[in-house]
């Protein structure tokens, strides 16, 4: 059997929340001058299921995408095992008032649970 090789079911909307729950780093994807911009950064969800992103100073994060549609994924996955999960949202980014976080409230919401052979 091949090592590297790698199943994936699909997760519900709600087991990809609960999995969001539970972790704390991601990447917000959005574009700048035409081209993908990827960036880590640390999140977390509200109380209505929307991700709270943390700007990492210096990136003026929130005045580029505000109001714009982005997307976020966020994953854990094991190297050695190819166990884990995927989730990726697409969202409305909105800057909150101290102008160092963002909301998403997920448009479209999916994940996969990563299986290795």
């Amino acid at each position: 059997m091949d090592p590297n090789h790698l199943t994936a079911d699909t997760l519900t909307p709600d087991a990809c929340l609960r999995l969001l729950g539970r972790t704390t780093i991601g990447r917000v994807v959005y574009t700048r001058h035409a081209l993908p911009v990827v960036l880590p950064v640390r999140f977390r969800l509200d109380y209505s299921g929307a991700v709270v992103l943390a700007a990492p100073p210096g990136t003026q994060l929130a005045e580029r995408v505000d109001g714009s549609i982005v997307a976020f994924q966020a994953e854990e996955l094991d190297p050695a095992t190819l166990r884990g999960h995927s989730v990726m949202l697409h969202g409305r980014a909105e800057a909150l008032d101290d102008g160092e976080e963002l909301r998403l409230v997920p448009q479209m919401l999916c994940g996969t649970v990563l299986v290795g052979a």
